[in-house]
């Protein structure tokens, strides 16, 4: 699953969390959702570990802190009375990570808590498959398996998340060919919502296999070394990839396979580095005989990116003409803090090609540390996705529709 934020697994432990000291709110536990601001966990079956490990804060007005808050043992985290509509919200991870959404939404807003789902093997079992030929299982992996016998037993470790759909039933698709040669149109099947407990014994016939059917693609920029390829969503599940294209005979166009079959709830073609993390996503429609790839033009001088702990602000020199709706920005110190920050464009300030944000407070730090690794994403996202809906897909990315941004990062 294409993710943006990871939950951190942790080893089972009891007990109930410190931190700073609060201006403006109630420290402590709280949950039962009675103030006007909340977060609620989408699964609580390791309540006592979300509450001893994860703690949060919001930001005032005056830039002092309130909290830590916990969600009191009922998946409900009460973040006090608000009049504003937005705030900067902290998440503090055992005093290490610490993940800052802001201009977080006032009101109820829900965490993905359920992606502790553990591990375990896919093993599908293909009848009729014949010595030669390749095959693999869609799993943000681009890597085919020579078959060599028949039956062939194709085997992939997988985190269950990333195959469990929103009605706990899991999912797989598998891709099959000849060789490259018959890229784009290629095969395919897959089995649906069937019990996790079945995925190490999965059958499928290649006989009842699909063909998938041609798509045009075009896009601004050369996409010899990126290939196009295919997402799907359903029921939560991010298909990735399900579906490649002919870009490696270079170009600014060509064909995609499409497998018209699947029963997805959403369509994305993408682009550039790996299935796991794209650089420019487009969603369309079943119907739609060309789909456009549109990269972003915005480039971030890397050198120039830098931290002024003093006036806690970050600058980097961004050049380029397009659009930014949204960004990320990790932060790191010597290997023992950790900060993601999640921010939408509107709270940069620009002059000429220098961008400057102003730094919300971290809890635990009442002077910026001194970091020494950065990264920088910057978004463009599509018309029908809002600020608000990118934060609540990086907030519950199990429960809200996969984005179509267009993606640069920088080092």
């Amino acid at each position: 699953m294409l993710t943006l934020l990871a939950f951190l697994s942790l080893a089972s432990c009891g007990g109930g969390g410190g931190g700073d000291s609060a201006a403006g709110g109630t420290v402590g536990g709280g949950g039962g959702g009675t103030s006007n601001f909340t977060v609620t966990y989408t699964d609580t079956s390791e309540i006592m570990n979300l509450d001893f490990f994860n703690e949060w804060y919001v930001e005032n007005a005056d830039e002092s802190l309130r909290g830590p808050y916990d969600s009191g043992g009922d998946g409900v985290v009460d973040l006090g009375q608000e009049s504003r509509t937005e705030a900067n919200v902290t998440l503090d991870m055992s005093g290490t990570f610490y993940f800052t959404y802001m201009n977080m939404p006032v009101g109820n807003n829900t965490y993905n808590t359920d992606n502790r789902i553990g591990g375990g093997t896919v093993r599908a079992t293909l009848t009729n498959a014949v010595p030669g030929d390749e095959a693999h299982i869609a799993y943000f992996i681009d890597n085919y398996f020579s078959i060599t016998g028949t039956p062939q037993v194709l085997a992939q470790s997988v985190t269950l998340y990333d195959i469990v759909g929103t009605d706990g039933m899991a999912n797989i698709l598998v891709n099959y060919r000849s060789s490259s040669l018959e890229e784009p149109l290629t095969r395919y099947d897959f089995k649906l919502d069937f019990p996790s407990s079945d995925v190490g014994n999965v059958s499928m016939d290649l006989g009842a296999f699909k063909t998938r059917v041609p798509r045009n693609w075009t896009a601004t920029n050369d996409l010899t070394t990126d290939k196009p390829f295919v997402m799907a969503q359903r029921k939560g599940v991010m298909f990735s990839p399900i579906g490649s294209s002919d870009a490696d005979l270079g170009g600014m166009s060509g064909t995609f396979g499409f497998p018209d079959q699947f029963p997805a709830d959403r369509w994305y073609l993408a682009s550039g580095g790996i299935p796991v993390m794209p650089e420019v996503v487009t969603e369309f429609n079943i119907s739609d005989n060309t789909v456009s790839l549109l990269p972003l033009d915005r480039v971030v001088d890397g050198p120039s990116m830098a931290v002024d702990v003093q006036n806690r602000t970050f600058t980097a020199t961004i050049s380029g003409t397009d659009r930014i709706d949204y960004a990320h920005l990790l932060l790191a110190a010597g290997g023992s803090l950790s900060w993601d920050i999640y921010f939408p464009w509107s709270v940069v300030q620009m002059t000429g090609d220098t961008a400057t944000v102003h730094l919300p407070a971290l809890p635990g730090h009442p002077t910026m540390p001194a970091f020494d690794f950065m990264k920088l994403e910057i978004y463009r996202l599509d018309a029908a996705t809002t600020v608000n809906s990118m934060l609540r897909y990086i907030l519950d990315a199990k429960r809200n529709p996969y984005p179509s941004y267009a993606m640069k990062v920088e080092w």
